[in-house]
């Protein structure tokens, strides 16, 4: 009995589906539906507050078809943006301001090599002649035989840790990175 009553109770589920589909379409054949393709990019943002919690540096991710454009901000005002290809990305380091807030540095990274920008936080320049400073290229001019590893943090308001490797891929010294003249310090110890 109670299988007679399930097959019947299947029934009209079947039933109350077909008259619901008739009187939606309104008697007209249905069409399969189009397939459409729309190439569309999804914008990610990611902010990191001072530790202070009054400002908040804001990446703004939007991907193209073979570029993304990566826009800084920090309260609203926009400080820095770049376009790279595919395989290059933008990072907000845990540690991106500087002790006073005036700086921040981002890592821009690529299945090669690392860069590493220092800006200012209102989006004034940085320099007369330039509105950020890349460490790596600083480094590898001053510095041709070590190669940048890692760049850590602060150590000062004007002072960022670059640590490095020599041309064998064992450990180099670290180094003061100095903001706004671009100079380096060898350190005598490792960071």
């Amino acid at each position: 009995m109670a299988r007679h009553l399930v097959k019947i109770l299947a029934l009209l589920l079947i039933v109350a589906t077909g008259v619901y589909l008739a009187t939606s379409l309104g008697g007209k054949k249905a069409k399969s539906p189009a397939i459409t393709t729309v190439a569309s990019s999804v914008d990610q943002e990611t902010a990191v507050d001072s530790p202070d919690g009054k400002l908040t540096l804001t990446m703004l991710e939007q991907k193209n078809k073979d570029t993304t454009t990566y826009i800084f901000s920090v309260a609203g005002k926009q400080i820095f943006s770049q376009t790279v290809g595919a395989g290059q990305t933008f990072f907000i380091p845990h540690n991106t301001w500087s002790p006073d807030y005036k700086y921040v540095f981002l890592k821009e990274g690529s299945p090669t090599q690392s860069r590493y920008f220092v800006l200012t936080s209102s989006g004034a320049s940085i320099t007369k002649d330039s509105q950020t400073l890349e460490i790596a290229e600083l480094f590898a001019k001053k510095y041709p035989d070590y190669k940048i590893t890692d760049v850590t943090g602060w150590a000062a308001p004007t002072l960022i840790i670059v640590n490095s490797a020599k041309a064998d891929s064992t450990q180099g010294p670290s180094f003061w990175f100095e903001i706004p003249s671009g100079g380096f310090t060898q350190l005598s110890s490792h960071f």
